[in-house]
């Protein structure tokens, strides 16, 4: 299919870009267009005009921190991998990276773009969740901070419709902290037919101190576990935690969508499976930082 017309633009400063979409009929952002471009192809949306962030200073840097890194929202996801503050890492977000796509998607896909857009079998989100990562905003009113949490809903975030992401806040993961990300792919679409992240932390004794599970993909948006993670507090970390845990997602109430990837029941069987095999694997990450 041919997209309907639209306006373009690419302004160079950050308070132009907010200009233009508060200005724009049907404004939206363009930042890698891996989310946007398809969806206009196939008029799943429509935009009267695009306001590409190519041009604006300063979104394409990763930055150390004390407390972790700064990467700004128009790195590529290829970028971000092949970083070597970020790449060397063993993490969910690593993990999420050689998963996500194939080269030409990430090549061009942002995290920033992949923050905003947040379809359900994106598995940024989740793993943002999962790390406690924080979001840099600038709208209107000026720049804020917005945790992952609040951030995403599978295609409704927090953003107002003149707001941009400029940044990705992830901190240092903790000591005796480890995290992972486990996921069956959509064949056609490299999206996430069910994702798991996880970050788990263990006291010195060697017992769960806390947990995050979030499932991409299942759900119509990135959801915490929380009946999961509570069941992980100040448990042994062995398989049999890990799957007496699983078996609280159906006490989450979950809403398992059904479509031509995948049908409702098979979805919820998948999470059930991943989510001892993402602790698993974040678990081990944690006793290797502890060692």
């Amino acid at each position: 299919m041919i997209p309907s017309k639209f306006d373009y633009a690419a302004p160079d400063s950050l308070a132009d870009t907010v200009s233009q979409l508060a200005n724009g009929a049907n404004a939206h952002v363009l930042a890698g267009g891996q989310g946007v471009v398809p969806d206009l192809t196939t008029r799943e949306m429509t935009a009267g005009l695009l306001v590409d962030l190519r041009n604006v200073p300063d979104l394409g840097d990763i930055v150390p921190q004390d407390a972790g890194a700064r990467i700004g929202a128009m790195v590529t996801l290829d970028e971000l991998a092949t970083s070597q503050l970020i790449g060397g890492s063993e993490t969910a977000l690593t993990d999420c990276l050689a998963a996500f796509g194939d080269p030409q998607v990430r090549n061009r896909a942002t995290i920033g773009g992949a923050l905003a857009h947040a379809h359900q079998g994106v598995d940024l989100p989740a793993v943002a969740v999962a790390l406690d990562a924080s979001v840099g905003v600038f709208g209107a009113e000026g720049g804020r901070t917005v945790a992952a949490g609040e951030l995403v809903g599978g295609f409704v975030t927090a953003l107002g419709p003149a707001d941009v992401i400029t940044s990705v806040d992830l901190p240092t993961s903790a000591s005796g902290a480890g995290s992972a990300y486990e996921k069956v792919r959509n064949p056609g679409s490299s999206y996430a037919i069910c994702g798991v992240a996880a970050s788990v932390s263990l006291t010195a004794e060697g017992t769960i101190d806390s947990a995050r599970v979030v499932v991409a993909g299942a759900t119509a948006a990135a959801v915490r576990l929380p009946k999961v993670e509570a069941a992980l507090a100040g448990q042994a970390a062995t398989d049999e935690t890990f799957a007496a845990a699983a078996a609280q997602l159906g006490e989450e109430g979950l809403s398992f969508p059904t479509d031509l990837a995948a049908p409702a029941d098979y979805r919820a069987h998948l999470a059930e499976v991943l989510i001892p095999r993402a602790l698993s694997r974040a678990t081990d990450r944690s006793r290797k930082v502890s060692s």
